[in-house]
């Protein structure tokens, strides 16, 4: 009964403004969490459930980094909400999702790549334009942070992903592609990029 404790105290903490109180039960989780990583099954639909706060996006980063092997099964269920908040008008909000993806996507560990990338480019085909503009920003992050990224593997899957939106009808989205695109271009030497640019376009 420990986790559910340690969450209800976060919240009221976070209600209150305590950081001092806060920090000590998120601290609590994260030792709980190393012992235990299947309480991450019971924590999540707390911290991933919408509508998505700052307080539990920072909660959800944190736990992130110390989930291990415990995290990867559980990213069908993190992206989703995370692409929802990265979408939403809240500045605050956005930055705080961004910062969440990004410590969820530093600690995949390489051997779940494959369940990775899916998350990473699905983004990519919503029907709604401002999770297609998400989605974008999240394929950035991905090449730029993650430890999986493997270029050769990846580049090309992105490089197709991002070229279907250049002539999306929602500019945001298209600004958003093309940004993510110079991210993902970076990660390639420049005697290569031609040669990935040929290949998606010969595809």
């Amino acid at each position: 009964e420990i986790v559910p404790a340690l969450l209800a105290r976060m919240d009221d903490d976070a209600d209150g403004d305590a950081g001092g109180g806060k920090n000590n039960s998120l601290e609590g989780l994260k030792q709980v969490l190393r012992k235990q990583p299947k309480i991450l099954a019971s924590v999540l639909p707390k911290l991933a459930s919408p509508p998505m706060t700052a307080s539990a996006l920072s909660t959800l980063s944190a736990l992130s980094l110390v989930a291990g092997a415990a995290l990867p099964p559980h990213l069908t269920i993190i992206f989703p909400p995370l692409l929802d908040a990265m979408a939403s008008a809240d500045e605050g909000l956005v930055l705080a999702a961004t910062d969440a993806a990004t410590s969820v996507l530093k600690a995949v560990p390489n051997d779940a790549h494959y369940l990775l990338i899916p998350e990473v480019i699905g983004g990519l085909r919503d029907d709604r334009e401002q999770i297609r503009a998400s989605a974008c920003v999240l394929c950035g992050v991905f090449a730029a942070h993650a430890p999986s990224y493997v270029p050769t593997d990846d580049v090309p899957r992105l490089i197709e992903g991002l070229f279907g939106l250049f002539c999306d009808a929602d500019t945001q989205v298209v600004s958003n592609a093309w940004q993510a695109l110079c991210v993902v271009m970076g990660t390639v030497g420049k005697e290569d990029q031609g040669v990935y640019l040929r290949d998606v376009r010969a595809g």
